[in-house]
């Protein structure tokens, strides 16, 4: 049996249906843009750090048509990842990877880390130290899923080690890089999420009940995923805006002085 490191997202991941949710479809949509805008007519080498399960992935490849070379890194042995490893120490995986990797992805992954800030700056860390002199890290964090930033204390999400507001989330990403860029993730599958802001809220309540039937059943059909992936480009022209939306895209490279 393969050792578990966390239950509720092995569980999570194992019992999700094939397709991309309202904000995957967003957030994969606004990634395979970039990759399609900087490295077109190529295949850049991608590691995908916390990859969870290859499917969505390959969802996201097969909705954008755009090839590359992917390797995908996680903990999770039930995941079947192409490497097993901890992410904090992926500077180490250097030797067994064809060449420094152009882009390294950490998508919903920062958040979950146990050592909280210190776990993080060793993750950020690890990638300056192995991401090609001209490469990318494209990282999504929270902002108002489950209303983070925030920190209401009846939301309290033990999977989420840290809830940080997009500052924090800034300050951390700029201590080891160049932020590039930011860019709201979903304006539209925020909405269900702002039923958590009632005090009262539980996940076997009635609001809770709610929640789940807003988010996973009225706010699933390709209709939405078009009309927010609309709204999240056009929105995200209003940089100050960005702090509305369900997560935050950063666009990180090395600092001049890192570069050889």
């Amino acid at each position: 049996m393969p050792k578990v490191h966390s239950a509720y997202l092995v569980k999570n991941f194992s019992q999700k249906k094939s397709g991309l949710d309202l904000y995957s479809y967003v957030k994969f949509g606004l990634l395979a843009e970039e990759l399609k805008r900087q490295w077109p007519g190529s295949r850049p080498l991608v590691l995908d750090l916390g990859c969870a399960k290859r499917e969505t992935f390959e969802a996201l490849m097969s909705h954008n048509g755009y090839q590359m070379e992917y390797i995908g890194v996680d903990r999770e042995e039930s995941f079947q990842p192409d490497i097993v490893a901890d992410i904090k120490q992926v500077d180490r995986l250097l030797p067994s990877l064809p060449r420094r990797p152009d882009v390294i992805l950490l998508l919903d992954v920062l958040e979950h880390l146990e050592g909280k800030e210190g776990e993080i700056l060793q993750t950020l860390e690890a990638c300056r130290k192995i991401l090609h002199p001209k490469g990318k890290v494209f990282v999504v964090a929270p902002q108002n899923y489950r209303l983070d930033q925030f920190k209401l204390s009846h939301l309290y999400y033990p999977e989420h080690k840290v809830r940080l507001h997009f500052r924090e989330w800034q300050v951390l990403l700029e201590s080891q890089f160049r932020i590039v860029s930011t860019r709201g993730i979903g304006y539209l599958s925020v909405l269900p999420y702002l039923l958590m802001a009632y005090p009262g809220y539980q996940e076997n309540n009635a609001w809770g009940r709610l929640f789940h039937y807003v988010r996973d059943k009225l706010m699933i059909g390709p209709l939405c995923k078009h009309l927010d992936l609309g709204v999240t480009r056009l929105l995200n022209r209003v940089t100050p805006l960005r702090i509305l939306a369900n997560g935050v895209f950063f666009e990180l490279s090395l600092k001049e002085k890192q570069q050889p």
